[in-house]
């Protein structure tokens, strides 16, 4: 497939090659300091989702199953045969998605504030009330209520600055893009049978305040995933790279250090 997207590629070539994968609603600009930590360590490679960003003009519908072909063509365009993916929330998903259909081409894997089921009847029903929101709120509305769930009380009421920086990454997509990559997440599949079959090191972070993804679903996939670490961020919530990023740093390097 033909890479019709941009994509940030920055670091020593001859280093382990990390692929960020961001959550819902933001796009790759979520792990700016990740990027930032990770220079002369590793290769950091981001994308952006489907209508979301860089993308935001590719409204049309899609699924994850798409995000992973993207991954897929990105990594045969770069000449990379293994890498380690970091996903966070639906990025994740994506990177579970990942590691069950092309197991040869993940190294490792990062597991961030995410989960492995695919959306319940219920969930699904939440889904159609936030595309509904969206539609009705445009997506400054849509960000307000996604921050004031996804952010810890902590980080709402001491980083202000990151507040309003998430709050324009969701505006500077758009209602349409965020719109497809809502229904995405709502048709995922659901990866819970493929944990067992994981054979490459994982490490699980989570914020110790997340509603959306709590530890206890964090706690799910560590026990599932073989030999998986599990490391629970204290003040953090959803976004735990960003509330936490020292925190989340050091799990990163500490996991990436013990690859070799």
């Amino acid at each position: 497939m033909a890479i019709d997207f941009s994509f940030i590629d920055e670091g020593d070539r001859h280093k382990p090659a990390v692929v960020f994968l961001h959550a819902f609603p933001y796009h790759s600009a979520m792990w700016a300091p990740q990027r930032k930590a990770l220079r002369e360590r590793a290769r950091f490679i981001a994308f952006d989702a489907r209508g979301l960003g860089t993308r935001s003009t590719q409204t049309t519908a899609y699924m994850l199953e798409h995000t992973v072909d993207d991954l897929l063509s990105l990594l045969d365009q770069l000449a990379i045969e293994q890498c380690v993916l970091c996903g966070l929330s639906m990025g994740g998903y994506a990177a579970l998605r990942a590691v069950a259909r092309a197991p040869q081409r993940v190294r490792g894997l990062v597991l961030a504030d995410t989960q492995a089921p695919a959306d319940s009847d219920p969930a699904k029903l939440a889904r159609a009330a936030s595309l509904r929101a969206l539609l009705r709120d445009g997506s400054a509305g849509f960000a307000q209520q996604q921050i004031q769930r996804q952010l810890s009380t902590y980080t709402l009421a001491r980083k202000p600055a990151l507040v309003a920086e998430l709050q324009a990454m969701v505006v500077s997509s758009g209602v349409a893009g965020i719109a497809a990559s809502l229904v995405a997440i709502a048709t995922r599949t659901d990866q819970g049978p493929s944990l067992p079959e994981i054979r490459v090191p994982t490490c699980v972070i989570v914020g110790a305040e997340d509603v959306v993804t709590p530890p206890s679903a964090a706690q799910a996939l560590a026990e599932r995933i073989p030999g998986a670490k599990l490391h629970v961020l204290a003040k953090a919530g959803h976004l735990s790279n960003l509330e936490a990023e020292d925190e989340f740093n050091r799990a990163l390097i500490e996991y990436l250090t013990g690859l070799g």
